[in-house]
Parts: structure tokens; C-alpha cells; sequence
């Protein structure tokens, strides 16, 4: 049987023909649409209601009846005699349980359409597994329940109202992940990537962005306590924890395997892996294609409370070249990600390859020589467009007192929040793993 209340339905009409109607129907607005009803003739009655409430008239059976006539629907809702028994219930009616009624019947219907669909669509094989794994998530994510429905201006101005406060009486603490590179941090807006933000960071090949990446994760998670999620394409789970064990310790794993690391390089490093093992780290190193990024995302979001993830690189997500080709598939697949990045509430850090122009340029790099899609400018929140000084690694080499580094110049292309085309420099000691 399919789900359903249209008893419900008839009741949930009737609290709105009264003085309070009007303000009634307001309420339950954000939560239903005529879609939602099962009846036929409900249906069109609510859409009807919902013009009448629209224009700020009162709901009555005149009004309601002379809208009906209006766009031509009255025989569709029965009649004078139709608007009047679906109207005319008498009696205490609690329009908010009846109207979460509704959606709930609603969401059952919607939820076995789909299945329904998905089920066909395995046994005639027109779809792969991934493709329908991720239509039936996106229906299961987008049902509308009143706590998911219910976030309007006014929470949303609450929150404002208390940043300003807090701002004013010198307790105001952003909620962004920092990067925990001062110099950095102090040219993002609020000192760090915030909530819902994709932050690009691009560099011609071996300039160590994954490496700088790797950092920021690894300090965010240290220091602030972020659970992180790595999407790594071009490292296997094992190497992408040495460079982070390479990066806290400082000393490089390969000097275990040549036999000269020292006693106390020796105890940083296991101190590291145990400090490794105890953080908020995960990682994924396979992904069929952009949907089933997502739904990983999404999974681990849940299960772990992620809030920073980086992807490494955008490029490296698999495509489906039958549906794309390759400009309109890594537009998709930057869509997707910003999209995911408000959808979860967490911060991405998305890694980027730069054209052979860029990576030929003597005057540095520019946001068009970002590669292959002008929309991952659109999409992204910030830019970091990285590159050695002088446009070469050798001539980048510089010496302090800690050794030697690449002097790394970086210029913030777009900074939607703050002040953009601003430049820097890292510090990559790439003997240590570190960027300061």
C-alpha cells in the first residue's frame, strides 16, 4: 500500500480557512510543498493557498475558491463542493503534527520511487553501480526533515548578531582551520580557511604542493584537533604517512634505511609515529569518479566529524571520457567538490596542476594558468598559485641557519573573503619536509 494520510492532508487545510490561517500556513511553508500531498485535489487547493498567502489575503473559501477560478483549477479540486469538504473538518487541529505527517508520507513515497527506479536500472544494467549508488545517497541526503528544512534567516542572524558581540567584547574566535603559517594566515580572511570554503592550491610539478598540503593537515590536526580526510591519487596510504612522520620529525625515513639516521633522530621519528597513529587522520586512495568521492566524504563526515579535506590533485579524479570530455570534466568534477565543501561543512584543500605556459612563465604564475577549466577559479574561495623563485628549483635554493631551502614565492590569485594578489614567500625545507 502506498504511503499515505489523506485524512491528515484534509485537516492540515482546514487550520488555514480561519483568522490565523494566513499565519499558519506560513509556518508549515518551509516544510511542504503541494508535491508533498498525496490527493490530487489537496494538492491543488495547497498550491491555491499558497498564492492567496503570498499576496497577504486572508485564507477563506471565498478567496480560496475565487483563486481556484482564477487559474482555471476549481474542477481540478472538486468543485465548490471538493474545496468544501477538503475545508471543512472541524475540531482542535495540530497542523505542525499534521503537516509532518505529510512529509513523512511524502519522503516514503519519494524514497520508494526511487528504489523502485534504482532496481530497474540494475537489472537492465543502464547505469553502473557507482552512478546509482550516488542517486540513491543524494535522495537519502535530500530528504526533508524539519530540523534539516528549518535553517532560515533567523538562526542564521542569530549567529551574526553573535560574531558581532563577541567581536566587540574581544572574545570573538572564528571558526576556520588555520594554516598554521603565520604569514599565510594573516592574508586569509578570519586568519584561515573557513567553514564550506575550497581553498586551490597550484604549482608546477614537483614543487612540493602535495608536501605543503600534507603540512597544513598535519598542523590542523595537531594543534587544533580537526579530524582530517586525504584523498591521495598519486601515493599509497604507507607514503603519505612517511612524509607526514617526515614532516613532524624532521628526519627523513630513508636515513633508517641507509643505516645513519642517530640515536636521537631515531627517537623524534618513533616518537612521531606514535604521535601519528593517535590522530584524527584518514585516507583514501581510490575513487571510481567524482559521485564516489562524495559519498565517501559524506560517509566519513558522518562517522568521524571531518572537517578539513584535502584532495590531491584535481586532475587525478577519475571521469567517464563516454560523458565528458576532459575541460568539461574537470569543471564537473570542481563543481562537485565546492558543492560538497557547503553540503558537509568542512574546509577542502584542492590541489592543481598549471598549464605549460604557467610552468614555462619567467614572470610567475597567474589564475589563467590554472589547467584545464576556467571553473575552478568560479568555484574556489581562495587561489594560492605557488612557485619556485625565479621559476626554478635550482636557482630557488637559499641557506639559513636551520640549512637549506627553496624559496617558494606564492601569490594569493583570489581571496573571496579578503584582499587578493597579495604575495609571499615559503620556506621549503625539503631535506626536513617543512614549510614555514
Amino acid at each position: 500500500m502506498i504511503p499515505q494520510n489523506t485524512e491528515a492532508e484534509r485537516h492540515l487545510l482546514s487550520s488555514f480557512v480561519n483568522e490565523e490561517g494566513t499565519a499558519k500556513f506560513d509556518e508549515v511553508a518551509s516544510i511542504l510543498d503541494e508535491a508533498d500531498f498525496y490527493d490530487l485535489s489537496n494538492q491543488t487547493i495547497f498550491k491555491c493557498m499558497k498564492s492567496i498567502a503570498l499576496s497577504g489575503a486572508d485564507i477563506d473559501e471565498i478567496s480560496l475558491s475565487e483563486e481556484l477560478k482564477r487559474v482555471g483549477l476549481l474542477d481540478r479540486a472538486g468543485g465548490i463542493a471538493g474545496v468544501l469538504g477538503s475545508t471543512n473538518h472541524l475540531g482542535v487541529v495540530q497542523h505542525k503534527l499534521c503537516a509532518e505527517t505529510i512529509k513523512e508520507k511524502s519522503n516514503l513515497r519519494t524514497m520508494i520511487k526511487k528504489f523502485k527506479s534504482s532496481v530497474e536500472s540494475m537489472e537492465d544494467e543502464s547505469k553502473t553501480s557507482s552512478e546509482i549508488s550516488a542517486e540513491v545517497e543524494a535522495v537519502l541526503l535530500g530528504i526533508n526533515d524539519m530540523s534539516k528544512r528549518d535553517k532560515d534567516v533567523k538562526r542564521a542572524l542569530q549567529e551574526v548578531q553573535s560574531e558581532f558581540k563577541s567581536m566587540l567584547d574581544g572574545t570573538y574566535k572564528p571558526d576556520v582551520i588555520k594554516t598554521h603559517i603565520s604569514h599565510l594566515d594573516d592574508k586569509l580572511s578570519d586568519g584561515g580557511l573557513g567553514m564550506g570554503e575550497v581553498c586551490v592550491i597550484a604549482a608546477p610539478t614537483s614543487c612540493g604542493k602535495s608536501q605543503l598540503a600534507l603540512n597544513m593537515a598535519c598542523r590542523s590536526i595537531d594543534r587544533q584537533g580537526i579530524p582530517a580526510l586525504v584523498f591521495s591519487f598519486e601515493m599509497p596510504q604507507k607514503q603519505v604517512l612517511k612524509r607526514l612522520i617526515h614532516a613532524m620529525s624532521g628526519v627523513n625515513p630513508r636515513r633508517i634505511r641507509d643505516n645513519v639516521i642517530t640515536h636521537d633522530e631515531q627517537k623524534r621519528l618513533w616518537e612521531c609515529t606514535e604521535k601519528v597513529e593517535s590522530m584524527k587522520l584518514f585516507t583514501s586512495h581510490s575513487v571510481r569518479d567524482i559521485d564516489d568521492l562524495v559519498i565517501q566524504a559524506r560517509a566519513m563526515t558522518r562517522k568521524q566529524g571531518i572537517k578539513l579535506i584535502v584532495v590531491d590533485y584535481l586532475q587525478l579524479v577519475p571521469w567517464d571520457p563516454k560523458k565528458f570530455g576532459k575541460t568539461d570534466a574537470i569543471s564537473d568534477i570542481s563543481h562537485k567538490i565546492k558543492q560538497m565543501a557547503i553540503e558537509l561543512n568542512v574546509a577542502v584543500i584542492l590541489l592543481s596542476q598549471v598549464n605549460r605556459e604557467g610552468s614555462r612563465s619567467e614572470g610567475g604564475l597567474e589564475v589563467y594558468h590554472l589547467r584545464d577549466s576556467g571553473d575552478i577559479e568560479n568555484d574556489a574561495d581562495v587561489i594560492i598559485m605557488m612557485y619556485p623563485d625565479g621559476m626554478d628549483m635550482n636557482k630557488a635554493t637559499k641557506i639559513d641557519e636551520t640549512g637549506s631551502y627553496k624559496n617558494m614565492i606564492y601569490k594569493i590569485g583570489k581571496n573571496r573573503e579578503g584582499e587578493r594578489d597579495l604575495m609571499g614567500a615559503f620556506k621549503f625545507y625539503n631535506q626536513l619536509g617543512r614549510f614555514y
